[in-house]
């Protein structure tokens, strides 16, 4: 959700760059330097490679701070313009990394490798795209169909340090030269960007994790990361994956509060896990790992996507037939078939995106989708498929001369989620000015940005985009399959009071997601640090627990009679 997923392959094949050495470390020996290849989100090689340092006898790599800063600064470029400004400065024990905004306005990164320590004055800030805007708005999207008002607000957050030293992660320091764990500072720097970046003793991968296809099988960047050995993994690497995990996971994982977990060691520690996790066998830290994943956070957006290359390939099915899916997601896919089933017998061809029954409108679609053509080109069409399309031409037919419409529903009720920025859109064009809260869970920060569509394609945000204000009856069916996006918008409904809900108690999911990996190579994605909220009352509420129904609907199939739907409304009135 954060900063410009990266344009940046087309310039790194322009040049080749090789990064500097890595010197000596006092107190370990010979630092041992390997040059590494690096892949961009696939297996076709680009002309660049990064230094990685291991301490003698050591398969756990570090990074040097100068190359570091050089490599994070190319992987951030992008074809537009677009860069991070990144300088280091050394002082014995301490090092600064700075963030040059320009106009004098610089943010520092500091690194205490005496206290084995990493400060940041204003975390949000160092991360974001520019220094107007710590918490990026909901956008990713042209500003051709959603923007955000003048009246948005943000608040800045407390002062972040990582101790390192509580997770026997040590930062180390050889003269001029300054060296972090590998995977430290890229669980860091990526924590809340669409990819990670990690190692898997031959190549640095720059990616989300999608090492399969859709059919299962393995991608031409899966089979490339794979071709590293099986096998057993160190000693060191194991306590250190171990270390790395529950570092990352008391940090960014945004739901650690709601499940209460104090933190991911003591979580760990308590189901039996540490020791194996922690140990040579990579394959029972995978399949640990899944069931920490599936099991024990058990939340929808958290979902374990491949194994450690010290595992194979082919481990990740073997685990998904052992262990299934977990009973958060199993429940919900098992009532997706059943409403998807009853649906079907309504809609044997499948669902339209609108139609009119009587006098009642109802939108359909099952995923907040961005826009996949120029619509102020050509004006949205029945035909469209996306969300915006979907929403911009049943607003032209509800508010259409004549229209006869007075009701208009909101399917959501097999809504999975999707794109926030489309679900901006949507809560606009029904609300108006739709009002979307942020928090920061591991700063505290907080910001609320009022949103508003361009419906019509007119180049102008005004009364004419919206239902809102128009006295229509507007109501939005919701399950518990409504989720993230899905539950996002009944629940911004439901504290309007503009919107009623009828159906069952939405699914839940505040977060936005986040690619993770592990120290040895494993990939999963969880609920990051960022919760979608709402403000009420100046305080913030994530909207993970869901929302209840105004009209509780037992039989969620009659949501789908559509013609029973409409008398059901009309005798509501």
């Amino acid at each position: 959700m954060k900063k410009k997923l990266l344009a940046v392959i087309l310039m790194l094949c322009m040049t080749v760059c090789m990064l500097s050495g890595c010197g000596n470390a006092s107190g370990s020996g010979k630092m041992e330097t390997k040059e590494t290849q690096v892949y961009l989100f696939s297996a076709d090689p680009v002309p660049v490679k990064i230094n990685l340092c291991f301490k003698s006898g050591s398969d756990v790599p570090y990074v040097s701070l100068d190359d570091w800063v050089e490599f994070y600064t190319m992987i951030m470029s992008g074809r537009d313009g677009y860069t991070v400004n990144l300088s280091l400065e050394k002082d014995g024990d301490k090092a600064v990394i700075n963030r040059d905004f320009g106009d004098d306005m610089v943010y520092p990164m500091d690194f205490d490798f005496k206290a084995d320590t990493i400060h940041l004055m204003d975390y949000n800030v160092f991360f974001s795209e520019d220094k107007e805007t710590s918490l990026i708005p909901l956008m990713g999207m042209d500003e051709g169909y959603v923007r955000t008002a003048e009246n948005s607000n943000e608040m800045a957050g407390d002062e972040i340090t990582f101790d390192l030293s509580s997770y026997g992660i040590d930062m180390i320091r050889s003269g001029d030269k300054y060296y972090v764990p590998f995977q430290t500072i890229t669980d860091i720097f990526s924590a809340e960007q669409p990819y990670t970046i990690t190692y898997n003793g031959e190549a640095v991968f720059v990616c989300a994790g999608a090492m399969y296809d859709g059919e299962g099988e393995l991608t031409d960047l899966g089979r490339l990361y794979y071709s590293a050995p099986e096998g057993e993994r160190s000693e060191e690497l194991g306590e250190y994956t171990y270390n790395e995990l529950c570092f990352m996971m008391d940090n960014f994982y945004g739901l650690k509060d709601n499940h209460g977990i104090e933190s991911f060691d003591t979580l760990l520690d308590n189901n039996g896990f540490k020791k194996a996790m922690s140990g040579k066998d990579a394959k029972t830290a995978d399949a640990l790992l899944y069931r920490l994943i599936h099991y024990i956070i058990n939340d929808q957006h958290s979902v374990y996507l491949a194994p450690s290359h010290y595992s194979g390939s082919e481990y990740k099915a073997k685990l998904v037939e052992h262990f299934g899916q977990g009973p958060c997601r199993e429940e919900t896919t098992a009532l997706m078939k059943e409403l998807a089933e009853a649906r079907s017998k309504y809609y044997p061809d499948g669902v339209p995106g609108y139609e009119e029954i009587g006098n009642t409108a109802y939108i359909t679609f099952d995923e907040f989708t961005k826009p996949t053509r120029n619509y102020p080109a050509e004006p949205a069409t029945v035909e469209d498929r996306d969300t915006i399309g979907i929403i911009s031409y049943s607003i032209s037919q509800i508010l259409r001369e004549d229209s006869p419409v007075e009701n208009v529903v909101l399917d959501l009720s097999q809504n999975l989620g999707g794109a926030a920025p489309a679900a901006a859109y949507v809560l606009s064009a029904f609300l108006g000015d739709a009002n979307l809260s942020l928090k920061d869970s591991l700063t505290n920060a907080t910001a609320t940005y009022t949103y508003r569509a361009d419906t019509n394609f007119d180049g102008k945000f005004d009364e004419n985009d919206t239902l809102a204000g128009r006295e229509l009856n507007i109501f939005c069916l919701t399950s518990k399959v409504s989720f993230s996006c899905g539950n996002l918008v009944p629940c911004i409904f439901k504290q309007t009071g503009n919107v009623a809900l009828i159906g069952q108690h939405t699914g839940g999911g505040a977060c936005s997601i986040s690619p993770m990996s592990t120290a040895d190579g494993s990939f999963f994605r969880t609920s990051s640090n960022m919760q979608l909220s709402f403000m009420r009352n100046g305080s913030f509420y994530d909207v993970d627990q869901g929302v209840d129904p105004d009209y509780f609907i037992h039989d969620l199939s009659f949501l789908y009679d559509r013609q029973g739907m409409t008398d059901y409304i009309n005798n509501l009135r």
